[in-house]
């Protein structure tokens, strides 16, 4: 149908998303998985013999773009293609453009530029065959001419797979040298200046990050923000002391993420004063202060001798007093 003799398949690929969903895959109550997986590897490799960028495109340049011609090619059921192809387009395996089916991720996993190699240089051969038909005595025999095309099919094929390779070498010399990965512990370094945290919390901070990178669970920035958020809205409800020690009790538990809940009931109780300044004790005392300025003559002071019923009550304050 087409020249291409392979396809490439990702390390991995079972580790995505879509194929997760694949393997939990039932209709009518039964595991579709099997299906599904054979059907998705039927698929890839009659896009390999389109050779199309994974598009269904026949070597005459005819799209398929109904599914029973697929199904036909690929010698499943129409009906059984359907229901995988439904799944497919949900996920985003298989788009439809033009009512030409395709497989989207074709080029990501796929050398397209090694495999438009592969096209001009059969069209070149294909060229070079027509043309030694044409020079070639009567002599010369049938199998001759099948061998000589045969030495040359496997003559281009290693001149593909040497320029695949030096295109593969190029590209890796291209690269940047990847960045270090940043984990939860330099993300807390960047983040935790922004947070008035005493040095006490900061480190049981640290044995929390520490707990989680254990249990392989690290946080993102988003997340570990949140976490930073709560801790000091905690702190300043119920105290550093008391978020310290929920946090080495969820450590102990081995649980996986720190539950404020259990520290309800333990709010920080204000201070308050056991004198009330409006009572009789605290006025006499300040109408003393006030009764020993009315004594002298202070015409330009501004004491509560001014207001005329203060000074009567101070009056009557005393004579109490004498």
């Amino acid at each position: 149908m087409a020249d291409v003799k392979w396809i490439k398949l990702k390390v991995g690929m079972f580790d995505g998303m879509s194929f997760k969903k694949i393997k939990k895959a039932k209709i009518g109550g039964e595991s579709f998985r099997d299906k599904l997986t054979a059907v998705w590897f039927e698929l890839m490799d009659f896009a390999g013999k389109c050779n199309h960028d994974g598009a269904f495109i026949s070597p005459k340049e005819i799209p398929f773009t109904e599914l029973s011609d697929i199904a036909t090619m690929i010698d499943r059921d129409e009906e059984e293609l359907r229901l995988c192809m439904a799944f497919y387009i949900n996920e985003g395996m298989v788009s439809v453009i033009d009512d030409i089916y395709m497989l989207s991720s074709w080029s990501d996993y796929q050398n397209t530029d090694g495999l438009e190699k592969i096209r001009e240089k059969n069209r070149i051969r294909q060229a070079r065959f027509k043309e030694k038909q044409k020079l070639l005595q009567g002599n010369v025999t049938d199998n001759v001419i099948v061998t000589q095309g045969n030495a040359t099919e496997i003559e281009e094929e290693i001149d593909i797979e040497t320029d695949i390779e030096k295109e593969k070498k190029k590209k890796r010399a291209k690269k940047p040298p990847k960045a270090p990965k940043e984990n939860t512990h330099t993300l807390f370094d960047k983040l935790y200046l922004n947070y008035d945290f005493s040095e006490a919390l900061i480190v049981k901070i640290r044995e929390w990050i520490t707990y989680k990178i254990e249990r392989k669970d690290e946080y993102q920035e988003q997340g570990l923000k949140s976490l930073l958020t709560q801790i000091k809205k905690n702190c300043a409800k119920y105290g550093e002391n008391a978020v310290c020690d929920l946090i080495d009790e969820c450590m102990a538990s081995n649980w996986k993420g720190i539950i404020f809940e259990r520290l309800k009931g333990k709010e920080i109780q204000p201070q308050s004063s056991n004198k009330s300044y409006d009572t009789d004790e605290f006025f006499e005392t300040a109408l003393r202060r006030t009764a020993r300025d009315l004594v002298v003559d202070k015409p330009q002071a501004k004491t509560a001798g001014e207001d005329e019923a203060l000074r009567q009550r101070a009056e009557d304050l005393k004579a109490r007093l004498v």
